[in-house]
């Protein structure tokens, strides 16, 4: 089986399912605690005024991340790019779903108790 991505301009990334992914040994227990692994990408974003948001959620697979960005210039999101590259390099062994979300600050009401983990600016 492989999973299959689409990118911008339908290019095709196709990377072979191991089927670890899944399973218990791909589990977080192991590894650093997702707060202090979020806490080190917040850092790295902390200073870029057009990020006001980071929540994420970890399930049995991994960790899924919402960076709220009130920008749509690249320059203002490649650091974001370059944070979450930097976690993936640090910690091979995690699942994450990185996902960059373009809105105005303050347009989303976050519901603290639904999240494992948040940052407002």
């Amino acid at each position: 089986m492989n999973s299959e991505i689409l990118t911008v301009g339908d290019t095709r990334c196709v990377r072979p399912f191991d089927g670890d992914e899944l399973s218990e040994t791909s589990s977080l227990r192991d590894h650093p605690s997702m707060r202090s692994m979020l806490d080190e990408f917040v850092e790295r974003l902390r200073d870029n005024r057009n990020v006001w948001a980071v929540y994420a959620t970890e399930d049995h697979w991994g960790i899924t991340v919402w960076t709220y960005v009130d920008s749509n210039d690249r320059k203002d999101r490649s650091p974001v790019y370059a944070a979450e590259w930097l976690l993936l390099s640090r910690y091979p062994e995690v699942v994450f779903d990185f996902n960059v979300l373009l809105s105005p600050a303050g347009s989303e009401q976050f519901e603290a108790g639904s999240l494992d983990y948040l940052y407002t600016r």
